[in-house]
């Protein structure tokens, strides 16, 4: 057993009953950092356990007692933001304890999920297509792949045509195979030709020459 493991095990031993899972600790620049499947949700420095929170959790937290970090430290460059410091009102009361260390994990493993959907419904995280690809479209108010996939590759491309901007064929085999989530040079023939067919009818509503397929 080494330092880090010593110095938390007691901390240690609880916070992973709590959440029913191992809890490790990691050194730091100040304290040691509490965290469960990669995540850190708490700090204990000093014999204190700060538990991570924020927004109405943060201010639950202080309801109860509990003392932000920057109001513990004297030093304002070692304070860390959205920690407090539990009082022993919460950890001498091992139920309301454990409830609160459930809350911060959830909450912050929400925050970890929503991040992650939003990076999905990102233009860029589609194959074929960049942040170069997802600057352009949000030009004609396309910024979510929901957007892109109600509109359609043909739709999108005559609507960028129509805003003047110089736009290849390439760039809609792009759009076509992203809907498709499959690499652009997968995309058959046949899928092509289709595919092709629309989109000239589509330029041709609008005004515009028909496109050749490469």
């Amino acid at each position: 057993m080494n330092i880090t493991e010593k110095e938390t095990f007691e901390i240690r031993s609880i916070l992973s009953r709590f959440l029913g899972r191992e809890v490790s600790a990691k050194r730091l620049f100040i304290g040691y950092g509490m965290f469960c499947d990669k995540i850190m949700f708490g700090i204990y420095h000093q014999g204190y356990f700060y538990l991570k929170a924020e927004n109405e959790f943060a201010k639950y937290l202080e309801q109860h007692g509990a003392v932000p970090w920057q109001s513990m430290e004297s030093n304002p460059k070692s304070a860390i933001a959205n920690y407090y410091c539990l009082p022993k009102a919460i950890t001498s009361n091992t139920v309301f304890y454990q409830q609160i260390v459930c809350l911060s994990y959830k909450q912050i493993t929400q925050k970890q999920l929503s991040f992650e959907l939003a990076k999905k419904e990102k233009i860029k995280s589609l194959p074929n297509l960049s942040i170069k690809h997802e600057r352009l479209l949000s030009k004609i108010g396309i910024t979510q792949t929901k957007e892109l996939r109600e509109i359609g590759a043909s739709t999108c491309f005559v609507r960028l045509k129509a805003e003047g901007f110089s736009v290849s064929i390439e760039l809609f085999w792009r759009l076509l195979a992203a809907l498709k989530n499959k690499h652009m040079s997968l995309l058959t023939p046949d899928e092509k030709t289709r595919a092709l067919d629309k989109l000239n009818e589509k330029l041709a509503e609008a005004g515009f020459r028909k496109m050749k397929g490469d």
